[in-house]
């Protein structure tokens, strides 16, 4: 859907590091996930003070929520984002102000109807 240009997506930096760290990936494979990640027609947002000092105001006010996932969520909610997609059930349990919470099952409800 993002890359047909039908939706805008935006990711935060922190999911390269997130995505590179798997220990099943080898050679070939990670030079793979670097083309991706640098043929993407996401927006990666930097992780700012801003976000970081978001983010912990996310996890004061949402206990449980790992600082991984309140820097995705905060990137997100300063980037203007109006929904986040997930497939962390325990994260689509959280009620998070400012964003619409979204499981990857349904992520096709969020595309325009033209």
């Amino acid at each position: 859907m993002v890359e047909t240009g039908r939706l805008e997506g935006l990711a935060s930096e922190l999911i390269s590091l997130e995505i590179l760290s798997d220990k099943k990936l080898q050679g070939s494979q990670i030079s793979a996930v670097l083309e991706f990640l640098r043929c993407t027609t996401v927006t990666f947002q930097a992780i700012t003070h801003d976000v970081l000092l978001a983010a912990a105001q996310l996890r004061r006010q949402n206990p449980g929520i790992k600082t991984p996932d309140a820097t995705h969520l905060a990137s997100a909610v300063l980037a203007g984002a109006t929904h986040f997609i997930t497939n962390d059930h325990k994260l689509l349990n959280k009620n998070i102000n400012d964003i619409e919470l979204v499981p990857l099952a349904k992520a096709t409800a969020l595309l325009p109807t033209s």
